[in-house]
């Protein structure tokens, strides 16, 4: 967090001075940014008065007078005037930040790659005419959606970028978005909701490794003879499928060649098997049983869309207009970046394995002292509260429990499918 504190307190861009709090000055833009982090904090959401409440009385304490927070209304039409482009920038700086923590602490590659994940999921929006118009619902639901794709360091536990749209948007189409977030030895994992021809060679032009599972059946007919003869392990040449070219047609471009991947069927047990489509054809150096490993380690996207749902209630969103429902999309994102530059700040200093540092206990620290470290304009106080956060990040471990399950719950205040109760 060093390169976030100014180097001293004449150069302090703390949003809190005395002018700030003038009658037409209290919600700055500084101000209003972080009363949007404080409002996607972790825990139950609240109402826009306990918002402010909690976020003024850290402000009174910080700056020793007693301020009285803004009406809510005030807030409401601040949020509106907040430029989109504010929140995208703080999360691009966040994000290098966090990349150059990841790139120091040991853990967070495979084989010195890192390891990236794109998957969606939906999230139920306030039923108004102007988010229906621009996200749509599904036939049989009553409130609007937008489908959200992360992309995801699974190593450093790291959301290097989302893109979200219409409730039909393709996760295809939403991954092909974030290319420009890879760059060259990632490898990207990818779930059974991807395979197709033309993403598989989109990804192989841009210079992309990937591993992703298929359907059981193989998707592919030149994969029959592969399930058929009940083979592990082999390199097959894939042709174009009549849809690939006639998408290919539709774009005024020739037919493509055929693709080069390598098919690796593994066992799962209990008489189950999963087969996986990947570059990685070099057998001497990916051995058949380290691809079943980093076909894994996609599981923790789902535990960050878990913590997001869960601790963020990023289902539970409030604006009512397309730009605020954009704003609290990055929002909940930047949190979640924010909490874990903070853990990786913790894991560094404290000498323990990133992996061991418990991450809902984490985020509940931080949500204590974000405000005061936004708030604080005394270089020396802001050093000593960080201090103390990233101690107690540290004192808090993961417990690993092999067996335990978590079955998917909706967290959307909306009802579990959004279906209209007649």
């Amino acid at each position: 967090m060093e390169r976030f504190l100014p180097a001293d307190k004449s150069q302090s861009q703390a949003p809190f001075k005395s002018k700030d709090f003038s009658r037409n000055r209290i919600l700055t833009l500084p101000v209003v940014l972080a009363l949007i982090l404080n409002m996607v904090r972790p825990g139950k959401r609240v109402g826009y008065d306990e918002v402010l409440a909690r976020f003024f009385a850290a402000a009174s304490l910080m700056n020793g007078q007693n301020i009285t927070p803004p009406d809510k209304s005030a807030f409401c039409r601040a949020r509106k005037k907040v430029p989109f482009e504010a929140l995208t920038e703080l999360y691009g700086k966040a994000l290098e930040h966090a990349k150059d923590l990841a790139a120091k602490a040991p853990g967070t590659t495979w084989r010195g790659r890192r390891v990236l994940a794109i998957d969606g999921t939906k999230i139920m929006l306030p039923r108004t005419k102007e988010l229906l118009d621009a996200f749509g619902k599904c036939s049989h639901g009553w409130f609007p959606q937008t489908h959200a794709c992360v992309l995801y360091d699974v190593l450093a536990g790291l959301p290097l970028d989302v893109a979200w749209g219409h409730y039909k948007s393709g996760e295809r189409g939403l991954a092909r978005d974030m290319f420009d977030g890879f760059l060259p030895g990632d490898i990207l994992v990818l779930d059974r909701g991807f395979p197709g021809f033309a993403f598989f060679l989109d990804l192989m032009e841009q210079g992309i490794d990937f591993i992703v599972r298929l359907r059981g059946d193989g998707q592919f007919a030149a994969l029959r003879p592969f399930l058929q003869e009940n083979r592990r392990d082999q390199i097959i040449e894939i042709p174009p499928t009549r849809v690939a070219i006639e998408e290919y047609a539709r774009q005024g471009k020739p037919a493509p060649g055929p693709v080069t991947l390598r098919f690796v069927k593994v066992s799962l047990g209990k008489g189950k098997s999963a087969l996986y489509a990947t570059t990685l054809v070099d057998r001497k150096r990916y051995k058949f049983k380290e691809l079943k490993h980093l076909y894994h380690l996609r599981w923790q996207e789902e535990e960050f869309f878990k913590h997001m749902k869960d601790l963020l209630e990023a289902e539970n969103i409030r604006g009512k207009s397309e730009a605020l429902v954009d704003q609290e999309i990055v929002a909940v994102h930047l949190y979640h970046l924010l909490a874990r530059i903070l853990i990786m700040e913790s894991a560094l200093r404290h000498e323990i394995p990133l992996a061991e540092v418990a991450q809902r206990a984490a985020f509940y620290a931080t949500a204590r002292v974000l405000d005061f470290l936004l708030l604080l304009d005394d270089r020396q106080e802001l050093r000593r509260l960080l201090k103390n956060c990233l101690e107690e990040i540290s004192r808090k471990r993961y417990k690993r429990r092999p067996g335990r399950k978590f079955p998917r719950k909706s967290k959307s205040s909306y009802g579990k499918w959004g279906i209209q109760n007649t």
